[in-house]
Parts: structure tokens; C-alpha cells; sequence
């Protein structure tokens, strides 16, 4: 989301992998830097059986073979430069298409995507009050009009 001018505070990074088996052996010596090693108890078939692999270490990782209907062989991908390294990450309409879920923080990030995208504007959407069960007022996730 960062890399496409919406970051939003998030507590992991999701990395869509190849799930065979030797891509994981590759996955599991890279991350295997980590200072807890946690990744030494991925399996190497874990990806593909599993919708989402967390890898809790001093970073967590969520590893998936597939968001929807994405996999690497489908997604588009742009790289970006970081500290002189280069890094593949999602293009804008992939990144769309993992955002089709119902989480309330998808449906937030989609509208963000659909904004940049010029699909929709702004002005077509509205912030609606929330109240909790304390009775405080809040402000809701971005909806359209």
C-alpha cells in the first residue's frame, strides 16, 4: 500500500511466494537471518496446503501462494529501489484484485487503490460516524456514496 501512496500502519509484511518446493527452500534460507529462526519450521508444502503462513520473528511475515485469484504467475508487478536494492512489488491492479475481500481495512485500502486509479474520486465518498458500545462517536472506514 505504501509503495502506491496509501501506507497505513500494519504490524507485518505479506509476500505472495511461489509455493514450490524449491522456491521455499530458497524462502527458508533468506529468512532464515531472522534472529529467531522461525522459519526453520515451515514446511516445505506448508504454502501450498495453507491459506496464509505467519512467520513470527523479530519481523512477522504472512506467506501466501495465492491471494484470490492471484499467484505469482498472474501477478503484475513493478520494482521499486530501496537502499540501492531492488524489489519487486505488486503493480496497482493486482494490488486491486487482493483487496476484493470484506475485512473492513480491504474495503478501506481498495478505495484508496480505486483513488489512485482514477476509477473513483474523493468527492464520490463520504466518512460516515460510527458509535460504539460506549455510546462514543467515531469515525468509519471509507465508504461510497
Amino acid at each position: 500500500m505504501a509503495f502506491h501512496g496509501t501506507p497505513r500502519p500494519t504490524v507485518d509484511i505479506d509476500l505472495l511466494v511461489d509455493p514450490s518446493p524449491e522456491n521455499v527452500l530458497r524462502l527458508k534460507r533468506a529468512l532464515s537471518i531472522l534472529e529467531d529462526n522461525q522459519i526453520a519450521n515451515l514446511e516445505l508444502d506448508d504454502i501450498k496446503k495453507l491459506i496464509v503462513v505467519r512467520v513470527a520473528d523479530e519481523i512477522v511475515i504472512d506467506l501466501m501462494g495465492q491471494i484470490g485469484d492471484v499467484n505469482t504467475g498472474n501477478a503484475g508487478i513493478e520494482i521499486m529501489e530501496y537502499n540501492a536494492v531492488k524489489i519487486k512489488v505488486a503493480d496497482l491492479e493486482t494490488m486491486i484484485k487482493t483487496k476484493q475481500g470484506l475485512r473492513p481495512k480491504d474495503q478501506h485500502d481498495l478505495l484508496q487503490l480505486q483513488i489512485k486509479q482514477n476509477k473513483i474520486t474523493e468527492s464520490a465518498i463520504q466518512k460516515p460516524d460510527s458509535v460504539t458500545s460506549s455510546g462514543r462517536k467515531i469515525r468509519g472506514w471509507w465508504k461510497r456514496k
